[in-house]
């Protein structure tokens, strides 16, 4: 809360439970000021606090990467928006994007990539990259969306050891626009390369977020501008390689907001069948507005994959 471990601000959180049970909650310590990467108006720490009793008691936060000191109007040692993925072999990796995130500025915002052995205790950062040398085609720059990447192992993706998060890039000028592009590794989250693309036609795209459906089948759930609101759909089976966008899902109100889905299930196993997901957004509509519309937040189950993926 307000002025704990010496900020005045948190922000973007992620969620995950590691494959023994211990639950990792990360979020953005903005010291100053509530504003994003890039805005030059805070200092920004990534921040992990530890529960080994299933949220009873919680460890001291610890700072994955820099401890953000840099008090001038740069603060080139920022790190936010962070996202979790469990890999197969019990590690956890720590994704998240570099000061000056998504600004349109050089230098580019790096995403870089933190692995822990020890159920988020120490972290070590493994690498990091932008858009060219991950071989993501036509990105000026991006990031990926915070909360959870996917551990893919269900359909064909069993036993393969993939994972796999969403990449949300400002395309360069030829063709322009927004984009996602899945990034796939096929060794654990020791490497990732650049997979299939997805470019909505009416260019109305944001943050994404993805599931695995039990048959393998990849789905995407994209957050859309505020001025139209409401979230879009698109779907790949044949692990990311390419995408079919699906357009609106007409169930769901959003602002413009960021959104996140988990499969229903503890340590890997799944609660009650294996078609059961959840999803939390703010359900209402949207004003146009960025931030005080936030607000009105839904947990919904789909106990169908959200009609066997079809959006």
């Amino acid at each position: 809360k307000l002025g704990d471990y010496g900020s005045q601000y948190f922000r973007i959180p992620a969620l995950i439970c590691t494959s023994n049970g211990t639950i990792l909650a990360a979020a953005d310590r903005r010291y100053d000021n509530p504003a994003d990467l890039g805005k030059n108006k805070t200092r920004i720490d990534v921040i992990v606090r530890r529960s080994e009793d299933l949220g009873a008691t919680w460890s001291e936060p610890i700072t994955i990467g820099n401890v953000a000191t840099d008090k001038s109007a740069n603060h080139t040692d920022s790190y936010g928006d962070a996202f979790f993925i469990n890999c197969h072999n019990g590690d956890v990796l720590c994704g998240f994007v570099k000061e000056p995130g998504t600004a349109a500025k050089d230098p580019r915002g790096r995403t870089a990539i933190y692995r822990s052995k020890d159920d988020g205790k120490t972290w070590t950062e493994q690498f990091e990259f932008g858009p060219t040398e991950a071989g993501i085609k036509n990105a000026d720059r991006g990031f990926a969306a915070s909360g959870q990447g996917l551990t893919l192992r269900h359909g064909a993706n069993a036993g393969a050891k993939k994972l796999m998060f969403a990449y949300f890039q400002w395309n360069t000028s030829n063709p322009g626009g927004l984009s996602v592009t899945a990034m796939v590794s096929d060794n654990d989250g020791r490497s990732f390369s650049a997979s299939g693309n997805i470019k909505p036609s009416d260019n109305n795209i944001d943050e994404t977020k993805a599931i695995e459906l039990s048959d393998g089948s990849i789905m995407l759930n994209h957050r859309r501008g505020v001025s139209q609101g409401r979230r879009a759909w698109s779907k790949s089976t044949d692990g990311g390689n390419s995408w079919t966008y699906q357009g609106i899902d007409q169930e769901v109100l959003d602002p413009g907001n960021n959104a996140d889905f988990t499969r229903y299930e503890f340590n890997g196993k799944h609660i009650k069948t294996d078609k059961y997901i959840l999803m939390i957004n703010a359900n209402v509509n949207a004003d146009n507005k960025w931030f005080f519309t936030r607000k009105n937040h839904h947990i919904r189950l789909t106990k169908n994959e959200s009609q066997n993926g079809t959006g």
